[in-house]
């Protein structure tokens, strides 16, 4: 996908239609400063569209690991009382989580390119902008 942009009238208010996509930040700068004059506003907001492809959410693995563990260990607790999780947090060694955090990305990755829908659009590189012309 080439390069597109959008403006919006809030820092996360962007419609993504393809109508409202352009090709160049000042194009959507123009059609960002007409809508905000339109609306009476002081400024609008231009982002770049980009694919967010779901898979590329699993690039954090070890918060996941680590989340897991602590949710174990919980259980651990909760069912067996301080001695359990004491003894299941000490038996995990930093082998054992990078096993886990290399299983789990590849289990997920999977997983997300599975899903009926896996990716959407979304703004990054917002820029706030001042409307130069307003109607009198």
């Amino acid at each position: 996908m080439a390069e597109q942009w959008v403006y919006g009238i809030a820092e996360d208010d962007f419609i993504l239609g393809d109508d409202n996509r352009f090709d160049s930040k000042e194009e959507a700068c123009i059609a960002g400063e007409a809508e905000a004059i339109k609306l009476g506003l002081d400024t609008y907001f231009v982002g770049r569209v980009k694919w967010l492809d779901f898979a590329e959410l699993t690039d954090f693995p070890d918060d996941i690991v680590q989340i897991i563990i602590d949710c174990m260990a919980e259980e651990a607790n909760d069912s067996w009382g301080c001695d359990a999780e004491d003894a299941f947090v000490n038996a995990i060694s930093l082998c054992d989580q990078s096993a886990l955090e290399r299983d789990l990305f590849a289990v997920i990755a999977k997983w997300c390119k599975s899903l009926r829908v896996n990716g959407c659009f979304v703004v990054t590189d917002v820029e706030e902008f001042p409307v130069q012309e307003k109607s009198e």
